[in-house]
């Protein structure tokens, strides 16, 4: 598989927040956000009311003799933030029969918490004695549910201050606690990334959507990655029981559910739980399932695969998964992505490599020198040998690298080849199977759109879409799979075929707010977005949904679109004044940041993490384009120059010829 061994993060930048040193108060990541008005899940570090103890939250110890009992509650607080890592640890702050404690996934994010004692209380009965009372109070981030979706407290109606009353009894003549949160755990924003980390889930796009491409005879395979946050630490047994379990229930991120669904069909039961038996699971269907065809079991075998033995897996030894219906093991009757390869009841990753999210495959970029639209390939092991593919103009073009040509020295400046002649453009797009061609008009008024069919090769081939001519404000234009062109227009979105001959409304689900940046995912489902609000420049991100497809009057066979846009949620909320965005992978966007001390290449995870400075940053950036660790990062630069970097780590060389505005289609 092409992306096999390939993270899908940007190499060890991530492992940085989450490995964090506690010692120096590190800093907290965040969850996936939810729906409704976009907010910030701030990552600095816990206020002063936090407990100096918590700073060792990771390595925590058994309760200390003549504890007082609000030293063991803030002590057992501290080590259940590692739960179930540390399950025999957090047992023993706890009296019988609390010690069968199982809180699970679920989980209280809290800013910071204070404990105070209330003092004493004496009860009557069989089991009467002194008992001490201790009160943890402290404002509430956002909530873990059962299957590790991030729920901000600001989406479950506001902010609040959460309050818990432990009860304790002496036993043995020391402090216990009897009455432990009963389904949840209660945990600081400095512990959260310590103690958990990023899984995906990977589901399908919503059931319009798949009515949308039935009717139109387009063909979606692609998978949608969803993610969730897991304990570290879990054992893989009821790790993998949870992960199945929310794969069976659809995506519970509330920002996707409408854009997106899972395989498994209404009335699925999964019988007992998945086995994890060596390298492989078993995943027994019963209900609806048991009776689903080949191309259901097929999509339920892909999310199953792509989610336990995929490149974000939490349990690295899995490499294959058996599906059975009602005890019988199911082997599809022919091979899911047409490989080649024979069926077997044993399946792997590497036949349902076809609904990879983000297929890491060679591809070319096309940019703007001299008024007209260029293209060059940009594969990353030509460039790790010094070099570059050759200048070729956008028509005619397949946009693969099977079409590349020669690769050359990327730094001499060479004659620009002959190629027609199209208006002037500031920007170019080339779509991503290569047949159609996006441009749009200089500054300062950018305001006419030019669509049309790459293969033309003449400037004819351009058709201007009218309603967008002479109308200035076009700042973003970004092509998805299907060969729809979304376009930011001051404050409006719109969706124009490769034809250009008309275009599409679609409701700006960032608050109606300007958008100068914007780029679709490759699974057509998610887009991310800069957004100008009234609190300054913010990266969001939302969820297409292809609601319908109606036949156009007098036109056999052909559809138009209709498109709903989810709510946006923020993503990188400490990016100062983002400026231009890529997708790097999957679960990774590239942001250039306007920081106080310079334009800064950031990485920001998908997940809601923070976002991470990449180690080198070209002098004079203004823009960046990437397509996954099979292509170089090219970057356009204020003096109308080109650098590339075959590494995010760098270095970065001159592209001799120059130009602007780089884009992968």
């Amino acid at each position: 598989m092409a992306s096999a061994g390939r993270s899908r993060r940007l190499g060890r930048l991530r492992g940085a927040c989450l490995l964090a040193v506690v010692t120096v108060g590190a800093a907290g990541c965040v969850g996936m956000p939810q729906s409704g008005q976009v907010r910030t899940f701030s990552n600095k570090q816990a206020g002063s009311e936090q407990n100096p103890e918590s700073e060792i939250g990771l390595f925590p110890s058994g309760p200390q003799p003549n504890s007082p009992p609000e030293a063991i509650v803030n002590e057992f607080l501290l080590a259940s933030a590692s739960y179930p890592t540390d399950a025999p640890i957090v047992q023993e702050y706890l009296a019988d029969p609390a010690k069968d404690w199982k809180p699970g996934w679920s989980v209280t994010v809290l800013k910071n918490y204070v404990v105070t004692s209330r003092g004493m209380v004496r009860t009557t009965g069989p089991h009467g004695g002194e008992r001490a009372v201790v009160g943890v109070s402290g404002p509430v981030l956002a909530t873990l549910n059962g299957t590790g979706q991030y729920v901000l407290a600001s989406a479950q109606g506001g902010n609040s201050t959460q309050t818990y009353q432990f009860d304790l009894v002496k036993v043995g003549g020391q402090w216990r606690i009897l009455n432990p949160p009963p389904t949840y755990r209660l945990v600081t924003e400095t512990e959260f990334p310590q103690a958990y980390q990023s899984q995906d889930l990977y589901f399908f796009a919503s059931t319009s959507t798949q009515n949308y491409f039935a009717a139109t005879g387009a063909k979606n395979s692609m998978l949608v990655p969803d993610p969730v946050f897991v304990p570290t630490g879990t054992s893989p047994a009821p790790l993998v029981t949870q992960l199945v379990t929310a794969l069976a229930q659809g995506p519970s991120t509330t920002w996707l559910q409408g854009a997106a669904t899972t395989a498994f069909p209404p009335g699925t039961k999964i019988v007992g739980a998945p086995l994890l038996s060596g390298a492989t699971v078993t995943v027994d269907l019963g209900g609806t399932a048991a009776s689903a065809d080949t191309q259901t079991l097929e999509r339920i075998s892909a999310e199953l695969l792509w989610t336990l033995a995929g490149p974000t897996a939490s349990v690295p030894t899995i490499q294959s998964v058996e599906l059975e219906r009602d005890g019988q093991a199911w082997t599809p009757p022919s091979p899911p992505c047409e490989t080649g390869q024979a069926p077997t009841a044993f399946q792997k990753l590497a036949s349902y490599e076809c609904y990879d999210p983000y297929p890491s495959v060679p591809a070319s970029f096309s940019y703007v020198a001299a008024g007209q639209p260029w293209s060059r390939c940009g594969s990353e092991a030509e460039a790790q040998d010094g070099y570059i593919g050759a200048i070729v103009s956008v028509f005619g073009r397949t946009g693969s690298a099977s079409d590349c040509g020669a690769y050359v020295d990327p730094q001499p400046t060479t004659p620009l080849p002959h190629a027609a002649q199209t208006p002037a453009l500031s920007v170019a797009a080339v779509s991503p199977d290569g047949h159609f061609v996006a441009g749009v008009s200089p500054p300062p008024d950018q305001g006419t759109l030019y669509v049309g069919p790459a293969a033309y090769g003449t400037a004819g081939g351009f058709a201007t879409s009218e309603r967008l001519k002479n109308d200035p404000g076009i700042t973003g234009i970004s092509w998805d799979r299907d060969d729809y062109l979304w376009v930011a227009q001051n404050d409006n979105l719109w969706v124009v075929p490769g034809n250009g001959t008309t275009k599409y409304p679609v409701v700006n689900p960032f608050g109606g707010a300007q958008v100068t940046g914007l780029a679709v995912a490759p699974d057509g489902v998610r887009i991310a977005a800069i957004v100008q609000t009234d609190s300054g420049p913010e990266l969001e991100l939302a969820a297409i949904e292809r609601t319908g497809a109606t036949q156009v009057a007098g036109q056999r066979g052909s559809f138009a679109p209709q498109f709903t846009v989810e709510p946006a949620v923020q993503l990188g909320p400490n990016l100062t004044d983002p400026i231009s965005l890529t997708w790097y992978n999957a679960d990774t966007l590239i942001v250039l940041d306007a920081t106080p001390t310079g334009n800064t290449l950031m990485e920001v995870p998908v997940d809601g993490e923070q976002a991470t400075p990449l180690p080198v940053t070209p002098s004079g950036v203004t823009s960046i384009t990437a397509d996954n660790a099979a292509n170089v990062l090219v970057v356009g630069l204020s003096n109308e120059k080109l650098e590339f970097s075959a590494s995010i780590a760098g270095p970065w060389h001159d592209i001799g010829n120059g130009g602007w505005s780089p884009v992968y289609p």
